[in-house]
């Protein structure tokens, strides 16, 4: 059996997210928001979310984090070897119903993926290609506070693969998710 050789290694990995976000005061409220976040990449590691067979020439970019980043329904990501570019428009459309409307939020986020590295691996070992486009997704979302303890949710994602992935993984891939909580 041949045993594992450990090293420290240093490691020059860098990630940011930065975004806006701007609520109107005109009827039904809108909100829009644009976000941009980035994750350096390592061209020779395959997998990105742990340590073991990722690095073979020891010069670590990788960025590999601790917690969650949200980055789509459908594909959600994450960030490592990536550019994320994501745009949003959230509404109250029936707020003028009573008691109703002003409980109500629909929205919609568009998101485009881009690999750093081209040669490097994604959280999806399925974009295994040298190309930089991972993809685009579409999720749609509704929110509604139905009484002051029980609220629903529904949320819809699309994400369309594109030159990272073979050819013959380019299918779309769908998430389709409800909740119903009850609090007391």
């Amino acid at each position: 059996m041949r045993s594992l050789s450990l090293k420290k290694r240093d490691v020059d990995a860098w990630g940011i997210d930065a975004g806006a976000k701007y609520k109107m005061s005109v009827y039904s409220h809108p909100s829009i928001e644009a976000e941009f976040a980035y994750g350096s990449g390592d061209a020779d590691r395959a997998r990105v979310t742990n340590t073991y067979k990722g690095n073979i020439n020891g010069d670590d970019t990788n960025f590999l984090y601790f917690g969650i980043f949200n980055a789509g329904y459908a594909l959600a990501p994450r960030l490592s070897n990536m550019y994320i570019y994501k745009a949003g428009l959230t509404l109250k459309p029936f707020e003028m119903i009573p008691h109703v409307g002003e409980n109500i939020a629909i929205g919609t986020k568009y998101y485009m993926y881009k690999k750093e590295k081209e040669e490097g691996g994604i959280y999806d070992v399925e974009a295994s290609q040298n190309d930089k486009n991972i993809g685009q997704e579409f999720d749609f979302f509704l929110h509604w506070k139905v009484y002051n303890n029980l609220f629903f949710s529904a949320k819809y994602g699309i994400f369309f693969p594109e030159g990272a992935y073979p050819p013959e993984k380019r299918q779309p891939a769908k998430y389709f998710y409800t909740r119903l909580r009850l609090t007391f």
